[in-house]
C-alpha cells in the first residue's frame, strides 16, 4: 500500500472543529533569567523558542536563562464552540495564577510610556517576585491532568 494510502481512511472525532493549527500538540514553559525575572508562555516547537528566547532577552536587556521547564506534551486543536485551544487556555490559567502572587511585578508595567496594549512581545508574560518553582509545579499539575493526550 502506497505511503498516501495509509491514512487516506483516517477521520477525526466529530468533537474536533476543522479548523487546524501547524501543528496538533505543544508545551507550557516557565523560563528563569538572572535578573530575577520569569517567562511563561506555550509553544509548538520548544527547542527553537528555547533559542529564541535566549538571543531576544540577551540582546534587549543583557538577560541570560538560568532555569528552565517544559510541560509534557498539550494539545493545540480546538473543540468545537471553543475560543482557543486546551494550550492557549492553560498559558492564561499560568499566566492568572503568576499575577496572583503578592507583589508580583508585571515586566510591561514597569517600563516608562509603555502600556499593555503597545508592550513588546512576551513582556506581559514576564514576570518578577514569582517563585520558579511555583509556577513550574502549577504548570505542570495544568499541563498532567488538563491534557487528553496524557498516559
Amino acid at each position: 500500500m502506497a505511503y498516501d494510502g495509509l491514512f487516506t481512511s483516517m477521520t477525526t472525532s466529530k468533537h474536533w472543529s476543522t479548523r487546524q493549527p501547524r501543528a496538533a500538540i505543544g508545551h507550557l514553559y516557565v523560563v528563569e533569567f538572572d535578573s530575577g525575572w520569569v517567562k511563561v508562555g506555550q509553544t509548538i516547537t520548544w527547542a527553537r523558542r528555547r533559542k529564541e528566547l535566549a538571543a531576544d532577552f540577551d540582546v534587549l536587556y543583557g538577560w541570560e536563562i538560568v532555569r528552565d521547564w517544559q510541560s509534557n506534551l498539550v494539545s493545540t486543536l480546538r473543540l468545537e464552540d471553543t475560543p482557543r485551544s486546551e494550550l492557549c487556555d492553560l498559558e492564561i490559567r499560568l499566566k492568572d495564577f503568576a499575577r496572583q502572587t503578592q507583589d508580583v511585578s508585571v515586566f510591561s508595567d514597569q517600563l516608562p510610556n509603555r502600556g499593555r496594549r503597545i508592550c513588546g512581545a512576551g513582556e506581559t508574560e514576564t514576570f518578577r517576585g514569582c517563585s520558579f518553582g511555583d509556577l513550574v509545579a502549577y504548570a505542570d499539575v495544568l499541563a498532567r491532568f488538563s491534557s487528553p493526550l496524557r498516559k
